[in-house]
């Protein structure tokens, strides 16, 4: 099995020109090849499924396209049983959770809708900063869950579950989180840092 994972356009990989011919996928992963499954555009929105759609999303998003619009259509689980009772990671995890606009030059625009739907299992356990389902973000999450996760590290700065920091005009509204934060400064179970609007969140 290769070691990256594949992001297909129009069925080949933007890595190494690889087509997938088994869609064989578990959770939205190839079991042969490791590619990942695209989600189905609906009414200029991304229906996100499993955890392999998930993955597709993020990489959408952070080639450019920062106001792509997504919604859950099941509860999404990346690693099962993540966190020990003591809220540290129990076991190496089989997959790591890039944030979504983790780079410096990005951040979401467009809205996420949880549809009432759960994530659970994301691990962003690495050292650098900006720690959360979204690293950066100007746009909306509503309407969702994030459980047994972990996101930051002791040298993390700007981490939390939704959204390490949420710039003007950012909404984060209906969402719960039980999940572990870790972070040097800018650290929260919502949110990291945020000029825009929180509302009916509990962590």
């Amino acid at each position: 099995i290769d070691k990256h994972i594949h992001m297909y356009a129009n069925g080949v990989c933007n890595v190494c020109n690889k087509v997938c011919i088994h869609e064989k996928y578990e959770n939205g992963i190839c079991v042969e090849c490791n590619s990942i499954e695209e989600p189905q555009l609906v009414d200029d929105c991304y229906d996100i499924a499993n955890y392999g759609n998930l993955i597709w999303f993020q990489q959408y998003v952070d080639a450019g396209n920062t106001g792509a619009n997504a919604v859950l259509t099941a509860d999404i689980t990346a690693n099962k049983n993540l966190l020990k009772e003591d809220g540290s990671v129990s076991d190496v995890p089989v997959y790591k959770w890039t944030p979504i606009g983790r780079d410096l030059k990005l951040y979401y625009t467009g809205t996420f809708d949880g549809n009432g739907h759960i994530i659970s299992g994301l691990c962003c356990n690495d050292t650098r900063s900006y720690c959360g389902l979204f690293a950066k973000m100007k746009g909306t999450i509503k309407n969702l869950g994030i459980v047994d996760s972990y996101f930051g590290s002791e040298k993390c700065y700007h981490a939390a579950s939704f959204a390490g920091i949420g710039y003007l005009n950012s909404v984060i509204e209906n969402c719960f989180s039980d999940s572990s934060v870790v972070g040097s400064m800018y650290c929260g179970g919502i949110v990291g840092q945020t000029t825009g609007k929180i509302s009916n969140c509990y962590y």
